[in-house]
């Protein structure tokens, strides 16, 4: 398929479009095609010499709603790179469709709390599993997911701010790829608290005596990566150790840290809630 249905529906088009909500949308809609073209190139970017050769065009957009026909333009001129003129644009419409399925997948689990574990297999599949289920990828479903993703989330944010009711992309009778405002929070990946403390020694360098929030510093060799974090005081602690720490330029700790795993990223520390301070 190389012609397809985008439509975004919600209050926010009752009057007109707004050329900024359009325009964002639509490039987010771009970048998501191009994570694709990218993904079955083996490309880092798009150059202006490609994107002349691979780019989405529209004839026509509708109001009442931001609806448009949108064509994947690949051109096979004879002085197209190879790796283009073995492409088709059916094979970008369905690399995307299938990213997208992967993401929602992977997305849905880790909200429902489940891990994702990933396994190579020699023909260049890869087996997804989160927790019993087991499901089976085209290694480049994975990579173009992986990179399209905060591309989705950005739509979806769209929606939570309550701009828009909804997306629909692929064939007008029955689209392929759908999105409603249930859907608002599905690239989102809920934060936890690990239940085992570690202990540091870090800098404290801020500190809000009123909301009992600052920030540290951690150095090499201590039990959580290097660089800055912020942090939240647990329980009715004396403000004044951590008042009297922001003088010392080393202090010890023992925190617990909230983390979010990111079903197609990395694992990352959101903030660490403080047990104890020595200062």
């Amino acid at each position: 398929m190389d012609e397809f249905r985008f439509k975004m529906e919600g209050p926010i088009f009752e009057r007109g479009i707004p050329l900024h909500i359009a325009l964002a949308s639509l490039q987010d809609v771009q970048a998501i095609f191009d994570k694709t073209y990218l993904g079955l190139t083996g490309g880092k970017r798009v150059s202006k010499r490609e994107r002349e050769q691979f780019q989405l065009r529209t004839f026509d957009i509708k109001n009442g709603s931001l609806e448009s026909d949108l064509h994947i333009y690949l051109e096979q001129a004879q002085y197209a790179f190879p790796v283009i003129a073995s492409l088709q644009a059916s094979d970008i419409w369905e690399y995307t469709k299938q990213a997208f399925q992967f993401l929602r997948h992977v997305y849905g689990s880790a909200q429902q709390g489940q891990s994702t574990m990933y396994e190579a297999n020699d023909d260049g599949t890869v087996n997804v599993y989160n927790g019993d289920n087991l499901t089976v990828y085209n290694g480049p479903v994975i990579t173009i997911g992986r990179e399209a993703a905060p591309h989705w989330r950005s739509l979806n944010h769209k929606m939570k701010e309550g701009k828009v009711n909804g997306y629909n992309i692929g064939s007008a009778d029955n689209p392929e790829i759908s999105l409603t405002s249930n859907d608002r929070g599905i690239f989102d990946v809920p934060s936890h608290i690990d239940q085992a403390s570690v202990k540091l020694t870090c800098d404290i360098y801020d500190f809000n005596k009123r909301e009992n929030i600052g920030k540290l510093a951690v150095g090499d060799g201590e039990a959580i990566p290097v660089g800055d974090y912020r942090f939240q005081v647990l329980g009715s602690q004396d403000r004044v150790d951590y008042i009297a720490s922001m003088a010392r330029s080393a202090v010890n700790v023992t925190v617990l840290r909230e983390v979010r795993i990111d079903p197609v990223g990395e694992t990352t520390i959101v903030r660490l809630h403080v047990m104890e301070v020595n200062p």
